[in-house]
């Protein structure tokens, strides 16, 4: 925590340079535990690693200075390493939460289209849909278009069918048309789901 008293852009660098694997390796931790966090808008690491940091050094620096400020603290090998990971999973998944509601209300939806399939719990429906990106490139463009102002863009259906020019039924039929279509691309293969 030197490097944050002496304001040394060498030793910050350096302290840049430290913290970096840390937020990479909880990066990959956290959407190899949630992996439905990947889903979505892409975002790259570059992008997550300079959130977390813009985060660990925000205000001065304050969430660093608060590593180790308990009094019952004992600095270990790692513990800046462990904590740098812990505050960026919590970053991230912050980050990630609004993409995260957008494709459960799209695990909700796709459970709702065809209440006879019996295909397992909502993790294992969720699993299917890990492979969400590719059957969204898959669509049509017009289809591409409101799978984004739906899940992604997370527009309210008002305000979707302004934007589009459509009407409220218009817009439940192609809706139902796109959650079908997702459906028959995410069933698994060579098997009825």
């Amino acid at each position: 925590m030197r490097a944050l008293d002496s304001r040394d852009p060498a030793e910050l660098q350096a302290l840049v340079t430290e913290l970096e694997p840390p937020v990479l390796a909880a990066r990959a931790l956290l959407f190899h535990r949630k992996p439905w966090l990947r889903v979505g808008p892409e975002r790259s690491k570059e992008d997550d690693v300079q959130s977390v940091l813009t985060y660990l050094f925000n205000r001065d620096a304050r969430v660093l200075r608060k590593f180790g400020e308990s009094p019952d603290f004992v600095h270990k090998e790692g513990a800046l390493r462990r904590f740098v990971m812990g505050v960026t999973m919590l970053c991230l998944q912050k980050l990630c939460r609004k993409r995260a509601l957008a494709w459960e209300l799209l695990e909700e939806d796709m459970t709702s289209t065809d209440p006879s399939d019996t295909t397992g719990s909502s993790i294992e429906v969720l699993d299917r849909l890990m492979d969400a990106k590719r059957a969204v490139s898959a669509l049509s463009p017009s289809d591409q278009e409101l799978f984004a102002l739906i899940y992604d863009q997370q527009l309210a259906q008002d305000e979707l069918c302004e934007r589009l020019g459509i009407s409220a039924q218009t817009y439940q039929q192609r809706k139902s048309r796109l959650l079908r279509r997702l459906a028959q691309f995410l069933r698994p293969q060579g098997g009825t789901a």
